[in-house]
């Protein structure tokens, strides 16, 4: 709805090899992470998480992406100690921070910012992927929305069960070195973009739109039915239109009533409240940070194991009330 839009942060790294590190994703809210924001969220969907008031990233996430994400997960790929990482920015404040740029002189990582305005055709992400990560999110919210008719307003917490199945269409090996490609920077050839004027690429949205109209099988079973009587053509005519306004008639409520029942499944869980479970886990003098997914998992265990105290403290309640009776 107008004025009740939040802002969600991804940070998104691609590698030169064709693979992708864990995606980042900072939700905006004025506590710490909510549970029912990560429910559909399970450990193989490596993802680091965590929120500030404004749903942007700052200099402390900024931090804490390159110390938890890019370093560990960029080492595992270096042949031996010695190897430098080489890792592109943008140029955003947050990694032009002083600790920032002395984490990677101390780890062997060296910095190449893009110029400004350049990223439309120098960056990889820009160019190949987020394109198509938009795309792929677009067609799923309209599936959601069309599912469930609108009824169900949009919230934080179906943020992920949209977002991960378009990043995993989008963030694909070739998608990936196709990046790479076009922007010269891997095989490196500056001729990529040099001979090509910057532009933006042309996304054009069409909706699909599949043939499912049923008028011609109906219009033959109708003939069949009716050859060799007495029916005149125009009889015939009228029959197979009404037959053909019924099972339109008929596909509209069956769709319809797929979508309430998504719409209510959806608003069931939307009453459950979130708990803010997630300080205790903070390291210590941390103002803002990723969390892990291991550390995101042992939170969600910890919410279930309360859920479930609480659900065998109530049937015992129950149980005693009934004995007393």
């Amino acid at each position: 709805q107008d004025g009740s839009r939040n802002w969600i942060t991804i940070i998104a790294t691609i590698c030169a090899d064709g693979t992708c590190l864990p995606p980042g994703i900072i939700y905006a809210g004025a506590g710490d992470l909510q549970h029912t924001w990560l429910l559909e969220w399970t450990p193989d969907k490596e993802t680091f998480f965590s929120s500030t008031s404004t749903g942007w990233t700052n200099n402390e996430l900024g931090l804490s992406w390159l110390e938890k994400v890019f370093d560990p997960y960029t080492k595992r790929k270096v042949r031996n100690s010695r190897a430098y990482r080489l890792l592109f920015i943008d140029g955003h404040g947050s990694h032009l921070t002083i600790p920032f740029i002395q984490y990677c002189l101390n780890n062997k990582i060296i910095l190449a910012a893009y110029p400004p305005h350049s990223t439309h055709c120098l960056q990889p992400l820009d160019v190949s992927l987020f394109s198509s990560l938009s795309t792929f999110y677009s067609q799923g919210l309209n599936q959601h929305l069309f599912m469930t008719q609108g009824l169900s307003s949009i919230g934080q917490r179906d943020f992920f069960p949209l977002f991960w199945p378009a990043y995993e269409r989008a963030f694909t090996k070739a998608n990936i070195l196709s990046g790479w490609r076009k922007t010269g920077l891997h095989p490196l050839d500056a001729s990529q973009v040099l001979t090509q004027l910057p532009s933006r690429p042309n996304i054009q949205r069409a909706l699909r739109s599949e043939d499912t109209s049923t008028r011609g099988l109906i219009n033959g079973l109708v003939f069949e039915a009716c050859l060799g009587s007495n029916i005149s053509s125009e009889s015939r005519r009228k029959i197979a239109s009404l037959i053909h306004q019924l099972a339109t008639q008929n596909s509209i409520l069956i769709a319809e009533n797929q979508g309430l029942r998504e719409a209510v499944k959806i608003e069931k869980k939307k009453r459950i409240r979130g708990k803010f479970v997630m300080d205790k886990y903070r390291e210590p003098d941390s103002k803002a940070a990723f969390f892990t997914p291991a550390k995101v998992v042992e939170a969600m265990d910890e919410i279930a194991m309360e859920d479930e105290n609480k659900r065998l403290q109530n049937e015992q309640k129950v149980a005693q009330k009934k004995e007393k009776e």
